[in-house]
């Protein structure tokens, strides 16, 4: 996807010396890993909902315990690159080599210019 983006060059004491539209190009989705270095595990956080209505949000820093059938489980990957599609169609998420659904792809709504992808509910089947 091509869009024109308003770039402003400045230079010293604040005078503008361009400012006008130009094409910039597709954007390129990534994920960021929780050690800043592209390897290793996700940032992520597990957000996990119990029968009994409880809601906890905890940091992914181990396996995702998905014992119980009952709790309602989403993963919460950060990245960028990730808004701007026209819909959740071209948004695809893999556990394992499972398709997982993804139930949202877009602006983080706390940190400005943080992107997510919500992927789940996770199943029991998935944690194999």
């Amino acid at each position: 996807m091509r869009f024109l983006a308003t770039f402003t060059v400045l230079v010293l004491l604040g005078w503008v010396v361009c400012r006008r539209p130009e094409p910039a190009g597709a954007a390129a989705p990534a994920l960021f890993s929780a050690n800043a270095s592209g390897r290793g595990p996700a940032a992520a956080l597990v957000v996990r909902a119990t029968a009994s209505g409880s809601v906890t949000t905890e940091v992914l820093t181990e396996p995702i315990d998905l014992d119980s059938e009952t709790d309602q489980v989403i993963l919460v990957l950060f990245g960028s690159g990730i808004r701007g599609r026209p819909s959740l169609a071209g948004v695809r998420a893999e556990i394992g080599g499972t398709a997982v659904p993804a139930a949202y792809a877009g602006k983080q709504p706390d940190f400005a210019g943080l992107e997510q992808v919500n992927a789940g509910p996770l199943g029991r089947a998935r944690s194999t």
